[in-house]
């Protein structure tokens, strides 16, 4: 677990780096994710919060992942 300052650290460097970025929970659903990935993925915050992230994926491909 990060401590003091560092957990602070760590978001801010999260949400503000310059790629896309996502987390996911134990059950592979999106925890969190920066204005990067969203840009890219075209979701807001809101509509990828506990998203499976396969949806993110074209149907046609999903098979090839799963």
């Amino acid at each position: 677990m990060l401590r003091d300052g560092n957990e602070a650290l760590f978001r801010d460097l999260f949400d503000h780096a310059g790629i896309g970025m996502v987390a996911f929970d134990l059950s592979g659903r999106v925890l969190r994710s920066n204005e990067s990935f969203r840009r890219i993925v075209g979701y807001s915050e809101e509509e990828l919060l506990g998203l499976d992230p396969l949806m993110l994926v074209h149907p046609d491909d999903r098979t090839r992942i799963g």
